[in-house]
């Protein structure tokens, strides 16, 4: 199931990003948490591995990992 949208530039500014990080395994982990205007802010942050309930979709090999808490 896609959950994200994600635009040819902001791949290659998720790439470029990426390529700096030491393992190559790394995602990106897509969350949304308290705070901002509407009470919610989205969180956007690296991590290793996805959690064990998270969902992942994956676009042009780029890891994403998505909390069920966060998706639609």
């Amino acid at each position: 199931m896609e959950f994200l949208i994600v635009t040819e530039v902001a791949l290659t500014q998720l790439k470029e990003a990426l390529s700096t990080e030491k393992d190559a395994k790394v995602g990106i982990r897509v969350g949304m948490a308290g705070g901002g205007c509407s009470g919610l802010r989205w969180v956007l942050d690296t991590e290793d591995n996805p959690r064990e309930t998270d969902f992942v979709q994956i676009i042009d090999e780029v890891k994403f990992y998505i909390d069920p808490m966060s998706a639609p």
